[in-house]
């Protein structure tokens, strides 16, 4: 598997800080070669401040969060996304790792899938809450995810993610490597 092209294909718009997380299921990496690949990109990206933390795994495929350090603290400190994870039981005044172990915790145990992910995501709370309440019916439009409110903005914002994916995969497809063009914006 190209680490590369994955990361650019479902990860473009949080390594270029148009959201703060993307959502990986991914094949679990079990090629010695490939593990040392992912282990350097991983080193490569902490430059930027863009983590990736291992969710959760079975033997062919495994769930990784990737996200921008700064940018999703920034998020989830608001004081409305504060309100809602608080409701859906996180505590406020604790750190990011402290809050991610949380959703780690959550989503390892197997259960019914937490859908508070979404805001971890850079989802707007209202296409959250909608989802959540609407139990994923009942969208307005389905994208990167199912939209509930603001559907003009939010598909302006869907068109400059696939902009700028195609754009990463495009580069990658003339042969350059994802941190030279992280590199060169």
């Amino acid at each position: 598997m190209n680490i590369d092209l994955l990361l650019a294909y479902y990860c473009a718009p949080t390594l270029k800080g148009l959201k703060p997380a993307n959502l990986i299921l991914h094949e679990t990496f079990k090629k010695p070669q490939a593990s040392y690949e992912l282990e350097q990109m991983k080193l490569a990206l902490q430059d930027k401040q863009i983590e990736m933390l291992h969710l959760w795994d079975c033997p062919d495929k495994t769930l990784t969060l990737v996200y921008h350090r700064d940018h999703l603290w920034r998020h989830i400190c608001q004081p409305d996304i504060k309100a809602f994870l608080k409701k859906e039981g996180y505590p406020v005044d604790v750190s990011l790792n402290e809050v991610l172990n949380i959703l780690n915790s959550r989503i390892s145990k197997g259960s019914a899938f937490p859908h508070e992910v979404g805001i971890f995501l850079g989802y707007p709370l209202a296409d959250v809450i909608g989802f959540i309440e609407h139990q994923g019916q009942n969208c307005k439009f389905c994208g990167y995810w199912k939209v509930y409110d603001n559907e003009e903005a939010t598909r302006s914002l869907f068109d400059l993610f696939t902009v700028v994916r195609d754009h990463m995969v495009t580069e990658l497809q003339k042969g350059n490597k994802l941190m030279e063009i992280l590199q060169s914006a």
